[in-house]
Parts: C-alpha cells; structure tokens; sequence
C-alpha cells in the first residue's frame, strides 16, 4: 500500500482538552487548515496526499486534589513524564478511551524510539490487549498500521452477485467533482462535511 498512497504523519493537530474530538486522517486536497503547532506547516494544496494526524494526546493527573490534563503530542513529551509501564499503559488507556467515546478517530500511536526500547519508562512497552472502553467489553475495531487505513478507499472489486439475491435498482451515484456536502448530524451527533455524499450518515 506504500507504493500506492502518498501519506504524511507528522503534522501535529492541537486540541484544547479531551472534550475537543480527535481529528480522522484527510487530504491534504484543501491544504492544511489547523494551527500550525510546530513550524513550518503546509500552506499549499497537495491533492490526493493523505495526513494522519498527530493529535494531541492528554496526560491526565491530580494535583491539589484537581483532575488537571497535560497534552502532549509522544509519550515522553507528557507532563507529568509517564515513569513507569503502568502509567504508559494508563495513558494510552485513558486516549483510546477518549477517542473511541468521542468520535472514533482512528487511535494512532507515535512513540519515539526512546519508549518503543523501553528507556523512557519501566521495562519494555506494556501489553495494549487491555484496552477497552469499559471493563470486560471488546472494542468492535483492528490494529493496523497507518498506511492500511486508506487501502479501503483506494482498492475496487469486481463483485458478482448471487442469482438466488434480489434484484435492486441502485440510485446514480451523487457525488460530483468538487462536491462537498454538510451532514448536520451524525450518530455520534457532530456534523461532518464530507466529500462522499449519501443517505448513510443522516
């Protein structure tokens, strides 16, 4: 899939507090349209080049008795510094969770190479099985690497139907070079402006 879709990972996308939803990756087809956190940023059109973004991740901890959350963009840029395997794990526990109850952006993990070999923290990087949204639930989702997230759109099958399947008429499809359409709300109740049109998310 590398060879197939141009992709960037290194633009960081601030958020104010985990109560600001995570951004999805996107094209860069518009330019890069969010603060520029770290110089220098994007500011040309760069049609069909994918970004997944670097989200600010919180670090949550208590501090005279009030929940307060440093963000950070890695691992061992947080603050407070995450010193043990148990407080990396809580850390990622507490994003994935942010993330899957917010929006459900994809959860991308960017940790240096000082925390991937375990010098940043306790012993090696702890097991990520444990990540669920509420205790004894599986999460409906995959662990995939960054370029695997665009495969989807990017591969077309020929699909041959059954003759035992019912015949139906498929509208014309809707979408328009150019075209962008506002979705008000979604089931996740943010809208969305989208260059897919289609009844789905309405």
């Amino acid at each position: 899939i590398e060879k197939t879709v141009d992709y960037d990972c290194t633009l960081i996308h601030k958020r104010d507090n985990p109560d600001d939803a995570p951004v999805f990756p996107y094209t860069l087809d518009y330019g890069f349209q969010k603060p520029c956190m770290v110089p220098k940023c994007p500011t040309d059109t760069y049609p069909g080049l994918w970004t997944v973004p670097l989200n600010y991740l919180f670090r949550q901890y208590t501090e005279e008795g009030v929940d307060n959350y440093g963000h950070c963009s890695m691992a061992d840029a947080c603050l407070p510094e995450l010193e043990t395997s148990q407080d990396f794990f809580e850390y990622l526990r507490f994003n994935f969770e942010n993330f899957y109850n917010t929006n459900r952006a994809p959860f991308s993990r960017f940790p240096s190479r000082g925390v991937a070999q375990g010098r940043s923290t306790e012993g090696r990087l702890p097991s990520l099985r444990g990540l669920a949204p509420g205790k004894g639930r599986r999460v409906p989702g995959h662990r995939v690497r960054s370029a695997r997230l665009y495969e989807v759109p990017q591969v077309r099958k020929t699909v041959t139907l059954s003759a035992a399947a019912p015949k139906k008429t498929c509208p014309s499809p809707r979408v328009r070079s150019g075209q962008t359409c506002h979705y008000p709300t979604t089931p996740l109740g943010a809208e969305r402006y989208m260059r897919i049109c289609g009844n789905g998310l309405s």
